[in-house]
């Protein structure tokens, strides 16, 4: 998915995709095989259309972060990679509760995907 197909996408958003899932759905996005730079660009779009929260989208454009530098240019599963960033948080002692939506999010927008 490159950002000119993204950009492209735009202007389908604006009529009648009211909730994120529906618009990883538009784009054809998959949160289980996706790249940092695919998953950031998705988060700008979805940002810009005002629907994501700031908290999310800091998340999402900074995912690669999650990963070895090795593997930043690969194509990850990150409902994965947020679960496990989840579990460190909750063993920690913290909610994690920004994660947890982000995470959820991508599970919504996978399962509408697959439906």
């Amino acid at each position: 998915m490159s950002p000119l197909l993204l950009a492209g996408a735009a202007p389908r958003l604006t009529v009648g995709t009211s909730v994120p899932s529906q618009v990883f759905r538009t784009l054809g996005f998959s949160a289980r095989r996706a790249t940092a730079a695919q998953l950031r660009a998705v988060a700008q779009l979805l940002y810009d259309h005002r629907r994501l929260e700031p908290e999310q989208y800091s998340l999402l454009c900074h995912a690669e972060w999650l990963l070895p530098a090795t593997e930043a240019a690969l194509a990850q599963d990150w409902i994965e990679r947020f679960g496990e960033l989840l579990a460190e948080l909750w063993i920690r002692g913290d909610r994690g509760s920004w994660v947890e939506s982000t995470l959820n999010l991508l599970k919504r927008a996978e399962a509408g995907r697959l439906s």
